[in-house]
C-alpha cells in the first residue's frame, strides 16, 4: 500500500481535480477571455474533461488568475498560492486523438504549462516550462517541473506560483480528454521500480485490472530499455494499477505484473457549520421579515437601466455543473444605458428609510446570480456590489466581482465574501472610502457591465451576521475517505484564521461522526477561527479551516422576532373632516410574552392600543382638523426590546380632499353567472367593491316576487355581504393605493331553500330570482354594482343541503366557541344521525364530526317530510386559540347514506385572542390517510377526504397550475414547511381558507375569494 503524495488540489481545496465538475478548471478555461482557451466542445462526464482544440494552441487552466482590479474571490491563485518547493511533480492522465497525431510524435505534438508568480499580467508575462512529448491515446504523464526546466521567465521553484495552465498539444482539430491532474510534493519513498526480462525496449501502460481488453489507464512509457523503469506512484489518485508491457510499437495483448501498487486516498473535510453563507441571522429575513430570496419583486426596492423584470423560474446548475432543477430567480435585461444595472435589494428612498444595515452584525454575503453568454471579462463579464452609508451622498464601489457563465446554460454563480474585507475600487472609482462600516441605508447589485442588452437574473442576497455561541457550539463537517486508512479528527481554534498554529479543543474523534460539541462555557469572550486535522498516528493527512469564526459571546440571547402583516396603508379624508376613513387593523406576531409599544409621528394620526403583550393588534386612525387638498404620509413604529429586529414599521399614506368632491364606488358583481340554471342549495354571492375614503357596505337585494312588498328602491333586502381580508389580490395589485384595498372582496353564502316560490316547481326556492348588488360609501354615494338572475331547482335537489348558523358570516370570535349548523338531504335518503358522515372543516383542514340528530323548531317547521327534519341540527365546539389570529374558514362537509355529497354553510370569520402566538396552529385536526409524495407534488380535490390523490406537473417555466371551483376545496401535498401569498409583488400571508400542516396545503374557499392566486411555498 502506498501513502497517496500530498496533492496541491486536494490540500487547498478539499477537492482534487478529478474532472467530476466544472469547477475542477478555472473559468478562463470556459470563456472568450485572453488568452483564449481555442477549445470547443467541451464536456464534463463520468469523470472526464472532453473538448476539441480549435487552433494550433488548445489550454486549459488548473488554477485561475488573480483578474487586475478584480475583488480576491473564489478558487484564484493569490488566495490558494502553489508552495512551488512542496509542490513539483505534475502528473495528467490524458488522451489525444485526430488528425495529424503520430507515435513518435510529429511536429507541434508537445505540452508545455504556463505559470505566473505575480498574476498572469506580470512584468515579462508568465513564465513557461520546457516542451515535453505527448502522443495519441490514454496516458498517463509524469513530469518534475524543476528539472523540466523553463523555456521563458523564472523557473518553477523560485516563487509561490498564482497561476498553471496547460498546454496538451500544438494541433488543431484535436480531440483531448482527461481522466485527472495531480500536483505533488516529490517523496522518494513513493517511487517504485519496475522491472521485466526478456530483450528489446518495451511499452509500460497501467490498468486498474488485468483484461486490457476493457480498457486501461494509460501508458506510461514508451520503448523503455534495460529492463527496469522508475514510477512515482505516489502521485496517481486512489486506485488498485497493475503493470502491463509489450514489445514496443506492438499491438499485442501485454503481460501483466503478477501484482498491483495499491494507492491510498487524501480523506477530504469540508466544514459545514460554521457555515460558509454565515449565521441564520440574515438582515432581510430578520430584520425586513422579508428574505431577498426573489419569491416576490418586492425584495426588490427599485432598479435603473433594467427591464422585463418577473419573478420566474429557470432550469439552473450551479458553477460545478450540477444541475438544480428549476430555480426560482428575479430576472431581467439591461436597458437604455447598458453597461450600469442598478438592482437595489434597500434603497435609500424606500425601506432604507426605515432599515439600516448594521455592519457590525451584518456581514457575510451570499450571492447567487448569474448571465448567460460567453465569458469575457474585457467586455462586461463583471459584476459590483455597490453600498451607501447613512449620512453619506456618495456610495463605496467594490472592485470588479469576476462572473462565472457560460454561453448555453443558466449557471448559479454563489459569490462569498467577508463585506468588511472586500476591496473597494480605487477613488475615484469609489467615490466614498468609508467600506462596510456605520449603518447602510442603501445597498444594490451590478449584475454585468456589457454594453449590449444582457438578461440576468439572481436567486437571492444574503446578508448574515457570524454564528454566535455561549456555553457550546456544534462544530459540523463533511468528510470523505475512499483509502483504507482509518484517520482520526482533531480539532483547533486559533484567533487569525491561518497557519494551523492553534489551541486544541478535541483529538481522537471519528470524522465520519460529522459534528462535535463544543464546551465554549470557559472561553473569553472573542472570535475563533476553527480547523480539523485529519492524523494516521502522528502524520497529517488532511487539514482546513472552516470559512468563517464564530463569535463567543456569553451574555447573547436569541431572541425572538416581530413581524407586521401590513407594511402600507391608504386613508383617505375631506378637508372638513367630516368623512374620513376608518380605523385600519395591523396585526403583531410575535412570541407569546413579548412587550412591544406603537408610536406615531403624525399629530393627526392616532394609534390604539399603544403597547401590548404578544400576538395582537392595534389600529391607525386619522382625526379630524385636516389641511387643505393635500397627500400626506406618516410613520408608525413598533419596538419592542425583546425580539432581534426592532423597530417595525408601517408607512400610512393620506389624501385629503375637497368636501364634495369624493368619488362614487367602483366595483363589480362577480358571481353567480348571470342566467345560470339548475342552482340548489347554497350558492354564493360575490364581488369587489372599493372607494376613496371607505365602502360602509355592500347589500344584497333582489326583484320582489308576487305580491311582496319592497323596500323604498323597489327591491327586497336579503343581507349584507361581508368583506374579507385577503380574498382578492387582483384587486389589490390593480388598485394599490386606495383604502382599504386588502379587504376589496365581498361575499354572501346564499341558502335558495329559503326564496320564496316563483314558478318552475312547486315548494320554496324554485323559480326565476334577480340579485342586486349595492355598494354603499361613507359619504353617503349609492351604486349599484350589478345583477344577476339566477333560476333555482331545489325540487329536484340531488345533494344534501343546508348552512352553519355559528359563526356568523364575518363574525370575530374568541376563545371556545360552538358551532352550529343543520343538514337535510332529500327522500329516500337519510344523513346518519350519529353525525359520522358530517365532518367539521376550518382552513380546509378537518377538525371532527358534530354531535347531530338535534330539533329545532323552525328547521322542522320550514323543511318537513326530510328524514333528519326533526334532528337537522348538529353542533360542534371549537377551541379558536388554536388558531392565529386573522381571518379563517369554517365549513361543513355532508354526506346522506347514498353517498351524496357537499359542502355547506362556507363562511369566513375572524378570530381575535390576546396573546395568540403565530403559530398557533389547528392542534385538534383530525389525521386523515395521506399519500406519499414519491413523484412530486399530488393534488386531491373536493370534497371527497379518501379520493386518490393526482400528480402535478408542472408548466415549462416550473410553475404549477391548479384550478378550483368556486366554493372548492383542494390538498397539496407538496412536504413544505412554509408558504406565502404574493399580492403586487409583495409577499403576503397565505390566503383565508388556507391552511399549511405536515407538509400538506389545505384550502377551502368562500365566498368572495375568486381569481388568480400566486403562491409560493
Amino acid at each position: 500500500m502506498y501513502r497517496a503524495a500530498d496533492d496541491y488540489a486536494t490540500l487547498a481545496f478539499q477537492d482534487p481535480w478529478d474532472m467530476n465538475q466544472w469547477t475542477d478548471l478555472g473559468w478562463y478555461t470556459f470563456g472568450i477571455d485572453q488568452p483564449y482557451s481555442s477549445l470547443t466542445n467541451i464536456n464534463f462526464s463520468g469523470g472526464i474533461f472532453s473538448a476539441t482544440s480549435t487552433t494550433s494552441n488548445p489550454n486549459f487552466w488548473l488554477l485561475d488568475t488573480y483578474t487586475l482590479g478584480s475583488a480576491p474571490l473564489g478558487k484564484i491563485g493569490s488566495l490558494f498560492p502553489i508552495d512551488s518547493v512542496k509542490y513539483r511533480r505534475f502528473l495528467i492522465r490524458m488522451n489525444l486523438s485526430g488528425p495529424g497525431l503520430t507515435n513518435p510524435p510529429a511536429a507541434g505534438q508537445s505540452a508545455q504549462l504556463l505559470w505566473s508568480n505575480n498574476s498572469l499580467y506580470q512584468a515579462g508575462g508568465p513564465s513557461t516550462s520546457n516542451a515535453f512529448f505527448t502522443y495519441p491515446g490514454w496516458w498517463v504523464y509524469s513530469v518534475d517541473l524543476p528539472t523540466l526546466g523553463v523555456a521563458a521567465n523564472a523557473s518553477w521553484s523560485s516563487h509561490p506560483v498564482d497561476s498553471l495552465r496547460f498546454d496538451p498539444v500544438y494541433l488543431s482539430a484535436i480531440n483531448i480528454s482527461v481522466g485527472w491532474a495531480r500536483l505533488v510534493a516529490d517523496d522518494p519513498s513513493l517511487y517504485s521500480q519496475i522491472t521485466w526480462t526478456g530483450s528489446g525496449p518495451v511499452d509500460i501502460f497501467l490498468d486498474n485490472d488485468t483484461n486490457f481488453g476493457n480498457g486501461y489507464v494509460g501508458q506510461i512509457a514508451g520503448s523503455a530499455t534495460g529492463n527496469s523503469y522508475q514510477f512515482y506512484v505516489g502521485g496517481l489518485p486512489k486506485g488498485t494499477y497493475y503493470v502491463a508491457i509489450r514489445p514496443a510499437g506492438s499491438t499485442s495483448t501485454p503481460a501483466y505484473s503478477p501484482g498491483a501498487w495499491m494507492v491510498n486516498d487524501i480523506p477530504t473535510l469540508v466544514f459545514t457549520s460554521p457555515s460558509p453563507e454565515g449565521s441564520a441571522d440574515d438582515f432581510a429575513t430578520v430584520q425586513l421579515n422579508n428574505a431577498w430570496d426573489m419569491n416576490a419583486l418586492s425584495d426588490i426596492d427599485y432598479t435603473i437601466n433594467a427591464a422585463g423584470l418577473s419573478i420566474t423560474n429557470i432550469a439552473a446548475q450551479d458553477e460545478a455543473g450540477n444541475p438544480l432543477g428549476n430555480v426560482r430567480v428575479f430576472a431581467g435585461t439591461t436597458s437604455q444605458n447598458f453597461g450600469d444595472p442598478e438592482i437595489f435589494p434597500l434603497w435609500w428612498w424606500k425601506r432604507g428609510l426605515d432599515y439600516r444595515i448594521d455592519t457590525n452584525r451584518y456581514r457575510i454575503l451570499s450571492l447567487k446570480w448569474g448571465i448567460v453568454g460567453n465569458r469575457d471579462i474585457n467586455n462586461g463579464s463583471i459584476g459590483r456590489i455597490i453600498w451607501k452609508v447613512n449620512g453619506e451622498s456618495v456610495e463605496n464601489v467594490s472592485d470588479d466581482i469576476i462572473l462565472r457563465h457560460l454561453p448555453n446554460a443558466n449557471v448559479i454563480q454563489n459569490v462569498i465574501a467577508d463585506m468588511k474585507t472586500l476591496r473597494l475600487e480605487d477613488p475615484p472609482g469609489s467615490p466614498s472610502t468609508t467600506g462596510w462600516n456605520g449603518l447602510v441605508d442603501g445597498f444594490r447589485i451590478k449584475p454585468d457591465e456589457f454594453s449590449n442588452p444582457t438578461n440576468f437574473y439572481i436567486q437571492s442576497v444574503k446578508l448574515s451576521a457570524l454564528e454566535r455561541a455561549t456555553s457550546s457550539y456544534t462544530i459540523q463537517w463533511n468528510y470523505s475517505n475512499q483509502g483504507s486508512a482509518a484517520p482520526t479528527l482533531q480539532l483547533y481554534w486559533d484567533s487569525t484564521g491561518s497557519g494551523f498554529a492553534g489551541n486544541l479543543i478535541a483529538s481522537s474523534l471519528s470524522p465520519a461522526a460529522g459534528s462535535y460539541a463544543w464546551n465554549t462555557s470557559v472561553l473569553p469572550n472573542g472570535t475563533y477561527y476553527i480547523y480539523g486535522r485529519l492524523m494516521n498516528g502522528n502524520t497529517v493527512m488532511n487539514q482546513a479551516y472552516a470559512r468563517w469564526p464564530i463569535v463567543v459571546d456569553h451574555s447573547y440571547q436569541i431572541l425572538p422576532t416581530m413581524a407586521l402583516d401590513r407594511m402600507d396603508v391608504w386613508f383617505g379624508a375631506t378637508n372638513n373632516g367630516s368623512t374620513v376613513t376608518g380605523p385600519q387593523t395591523v396585526q403583531v406576531i410575535t412570541a407569546p410574552g413579548v412587550s412591544w409599544s406603537v408610536s406615531s409621528n403624525r399629530s393627526f394620526m392616532t394609534v390604539s392600543p399603544a403597547s401590548g403583550v404578544g400576538s395582537g393588534t392595534f389600529t391607525i386612525s386619522i382625526q379630524g382638523g385636516l389641511p387643505s387638498p393635500a397627500s400626506m404620509d406618516g410613520v408608525v413604529t413598533v419596538t419592542s426590546t425583546g425580539v432581534s429586529n426592532s423597530p417595525q414599521y408601517v408607512h400610512m399614506f393620506l389624501n385629503v380632499m375637497n368636501s364634495g368632491s369624493t368619488a362614487a364606488p367602483v366595483g363589480s358583481f362577480d358571481t353567480p353567472v348571470n342566467n345560470v340554471t339548475g342552482v340548489a342549495g347554497n350558492i354564493p354571492v360575490t364581488g369587489w367593491a372599493l372607494d376613496d375614503i371607505e365602502i360602509l357596505k355592500v347589500q344584497i337585494w333582489r326583484d320582489p316576487v308576487g305580491s311582496e312588498s319592497p323596500a323604498a328602491n323597489g327591491l327586497i333586502y336579503i343581507a349584507d355581504a361581508t368583506f374579507v381580508a385577503g380574498a382578492r389580490p387582483d384587486v389589490q395589485t390593480a388598485y394599490p393605493n386606495y383604502p382599504l384595498n386588502d379587504r376589496a372582496g365581498w361575499g354572501y353564502m346564499m341558502l335558495t331553500n329559503f326564496l320564496p316560490n316563483n314558478g318552475v316547481a312547486p315548494g320554496p326556492g324554485n323559480g326565476v330570482y334577480k340579485l342586486h348588488a349595492i355598494a354603499i360609501d361613507r359619504d353617503g354615494h349609492t351604486v349599484e354594482l350589478g345583477t344577476k338572475t339566477i333560476s333555482c331547482d331545489n325540487a329536484h335537489a340531488t345533494k344534501p343541503f343546508g348552512t352553519i348558523d355559528t359563526p356568523g358570516q364575518g363574525a370575530t370570535v374568541s376563545g371556545t366557541i360552538v358551532n352550529f349548523g343543520w343538514a337535510l338531504t332529500q327522500q329516500p335518503y337519510v344523513i346518519p344521525t350519529d353525525g359520522s358522515t358530517i365532518w367539521v372543516t376550518v382552513d380546509g383542514q378537518v377538525l371532527g364530526h358534530p354531535v347531530y340528530n338535534q330539533y329545532r323548531s323552525d328547521i322542522a317547521t320550514s323543511f318537513p317530510g326530510y328524514a333528519n327534519s326533526t334532528g337537522a341540527v348538529g353542533y360542534h365546539f371549537l377551541d379558536t386559540t388554536t388558531l392565529t389570529n386573522g381571518v379563517h374558514n369554517i365549513g361543513w362537509l355532508v354526506y346522506d347514506n347514498a353517498g351524496r355529497g357537499d359542502g355547506i354553510g362556507s363562511r369566513f370569520f375572524s378570530v381575535l385572542n390576546s396573546g395568540t402566538g403565530p403559530t398557533a396552529a389547528l392542534a385538534e385536526a383530525m389525521e386523515l390517510p395521506t399519500t406519499e409524495a414519491t413523484g412530486g407534488v399530488r393534488l386531491r380535490r373536493g370534497y371527497d377526504l379518501y379520493r386518490e390523490p393526482e400528480p402535478l406537473i408542472p408548466d415549462n417555466d416550473g410553475t404549477m397550475t391548479v384550478e378550483m371551483e368556486e366554493l372548492g376545496r383542494i390538498e397539496l401535498q407538496l412536504g413544505a414547511t412554509a408558504g406565502h401569498l404574493v399580492v403586487n409583488g409583495e409577499r403576503h400571508p397565505l390566503p383565508p381558507g388556507s391552511s399549511l400542516k405536515g407538509g400538506v396545503f389545505y384550502y377551502q374557499l368562500a365566498p368572495g375569494c375568486l381569481g388568480v392566486y400566486p403562491l409560493v411555498f
